[in-house]
């Protein structure tokens, strides 16, 4: 799972989209990722992230590419989070 990520960031990196997107983000003053903040995550601590999402669902998060299953999660995690 680890190599896959690194892949997946290192290629993010390099893509020409991205380079625009980050770009974009950066002259609109909103934040940029930074790669070496999400090794945090590296050990699955996703508790730290009060997202509402148990270990489970945290996981399938944030290795899904299936757009409606994220979506999904990312609304369940709000609901029990605010408690709607």
């Amino acid at each position: 799972m680890k190599l896959r990520t690194e892949k997946l960031f290192e290629e993010a990196k390099t893509n020409e989209d991205y380079k625009n997107l980050i770009e974009y983000c950066q002259m609109s003053c909103l934040p940029t990722i930074n790669y070496d903040e999400l090794k945090k995550f590296e050990n699955k601590d996703y508790q730290v992230l009060r997202n509402g999402l148990d270990k489970d669902e945290n996981e399938i998060l944030f290795n899904s590419i299936n757009i409606p299953e994220i979506i999904s999660l990312i609304l369940k995690g709000i609901n029990k989070a605010f408690n709607y």
